[in-house]
């Protein structure tokens, strides 16, 4: 859980990481991308990115999986573009997934 660090700019120290029980980002204001998470292949039951005000993106978890019954929220990241985010929701939920996702209010232009 990387949560609440006005000052975490870089995921650089997670770069070992290969599977979690769940991955959740929120509220870190210096934040720009996820680039240290993209060892990660399995997420395990979550992925919250949620109220990161200097995301713009998130592409560098864009080729793990959460689990088939899990949950993926995407939301309110200021400078993260909503079409990014619905990106990322489809590119870690399994063909099968029956779980939850939630992706909105994410504030960024869209290409």
């Amino acid at each position: 859980m990387l949560s609440a660090n006005d000052s975490l700019a870089s995921c650089a120290g997670a770069g070992a990481l290969t599977s979690t029980g769940s991955v959740n980002v929120w509220s870190n204001a210096a934040l720009v991308d996820l680039d240290g998470l993209g060892s990660i292949v399995d997420l395990g039951y979550e992925l919250q990115v949620t109220a990161n005000p200097s995301l713009t993106s998130v592409t560098a978890v864009s080729g793990a999986s959460v689990q088939s019954d899990g949950r993926v929220e995407i939301r309110d990241n200021g400078s993260l573009p909503q079409c990014d985010a619905q990106a990322l929701a489809e590119a870690v939920t399994p063909a099968d997934f029956t779980g939850q996702i939630e992706v909105t209010g994410n504030q960024g232009t869209c290409p």
